[in-house]
């Protein structure tokens, strides 16, 4: 069966990225669920990722310097909803994790 071809807008994919980020589900799985394409989804993920990139200055990588392994309990715990975790043994400068969050 072919799925109906529908047309969305900018505004509609970030809706749906985040509509997806918060549910929890696969990305094919929350796709499939709701009749949309996984390679548009790709697609405009990546697009709108790269435009909030260029939003932020244009450079996504933040340097961490080097690390130095701790044993026990992390006392900063940086989750990020593409899955991402950052655990850190001190607490990190405000401005750091500002750039690192991108707010």
């Amino acid at each position: 069966m072919e799925r109906e071809r529908v047309s969305r807008r900018a505004e509609d994919w970030k809706k749906i990225i985040e509509e997806w980020s918060a549910s929890g589900e696969r990305q094919r799985d929350y796709c499939a669920a709701r009749g949309i394409g996984v390679s548009s989804f790709y697609q405009w993920r990546a697009r709108l990722k790269k435009e909030k990139t260029k939003k932020l200055g244009g450079d996504a990588f933040v340097a961490m310097g080097p690390v130095a392994w701790s044993v026990g309990s992390p006392t900063a715990v940086l989750r990020f909803p593409d899955g991402v975790k950052i655990e850190l043994s001190r607490m990190p400068d405000p401005e750091w994790i500002r750039r690192v969050v991108g707010s």
